[in-house]
């Protein structure tokens, strides 16, 4: 049985009756089980409310309290990296009971957490985010990216190249989406798939295009300029089937209170 820890996983799969049977035994699905049509587990996943969030960027002082500095979160996935900021003033701050009573990663703009995997991934990968960007930054002019990569960089969040300001997604190639950057709580899906590279907000296509073949091996949360909050996040080393994709974003849409469009 996958235990969802200790390796890379990519395209590593459970038949039908494996997966009902875990199911079963374990629950309702969360990501922490492999996905019902594909068995994949998460690579990546850092939330709020992991219980593996520390203070300090050695991870020694737990970070449990409204207001507490985030200066590590250690990675629920399977690659389980730890991202750390040890500047206290450029750490997220952990704020309670914010989006359908769950907690998230608060940024002020000059906050971020940033690591190197320990085993990293190529396209194609599937990512999920969900974040709201604060009311004072939308359509500012600036590019202000929710998620960043550093070294071999992948990214989204909003571009100032469109007036109004979009969101975008970029392996070495911006794409826009075509929807106007918004304070909104939103659920991004993300496929990073060279010329077949795809975006969704809460299901719902945005456009689709050429991102280009960037593929990263580290992660930066907040970017040192996104102002907003961003409550969870979970990448795929794999393009996922679209019934794993609304699988994971209902998952999500229940957890945070938010809608979710069937992607066909």
């Amino acid at each position: 049985m996958l235990t969802g820890r200790g390796g890379n996983l990519r395209g590593l799969r459970m038949g039908p009756a494996l997966l009902g049977l875990e199911k079963y035994k374990r629950g309702a699905w969360t990501p922490a089980l492999p996905t019902s049509d594909g068995g994949v587990l998460p690579h990546t996943w850092h939330y709020a409310e992991s219980g593996a969030l520390y203070q300090d960027a050695a991870a020694t002082i737990p970070a449990v309290a409204d207001g507490d500095v985030i200066g590590a979160s250690v990675d629920q996935g399977t690659d389980v990296h730890t991202i750390t900021e040890a500047v206290t003033a450029a750490k997220p701050t952990l704020k309670l009971d914010i989006k359908n009573g769950h907690a998230v990663f608060r940024c002020d703009g000059g906050d971020q957490l940033n690591g190197v995997f320990t085993a990293p991934y190529t396209q194609p990968d599937t990512h999920f985010c969900v974040a709201k960007l604060d009311p004072s930054v939308v359509n500012n002019g600036a590019n202000l990216r929710v998620v960043d990569y550093t070294t071999q960089r992948q990214l989204y969040g909003q571009s100032a190249v469109q007036n109004p300001d979009e969101w975008y997604y970029y392996a070495g190639s911006s794409v826009q989406t075509g929807i106007a950057a918004h304070s909104d709580w939103t659920t991004w899906t993300v496929l990073f798939n060279g010329a077949s590279s795809a975006c969704w907000f809460d299901g719902a296509a945005a456009n689709a295009g050429d991102a280009n073949s960037a593929s990263p091996d580290g992660l930066e949360v907040g970017a040192m300029e996104w102002v907003g909050d961003i409550a969870e996040l979970l990448i795929y080393d794999y393009n996922l089937s679209a019934a794993d994709k609304n699988e994971v974003g209902q998952y999500l849409a229940t957890k945070y209170g938010l809608t979710w469009t069937v992607i066909p």
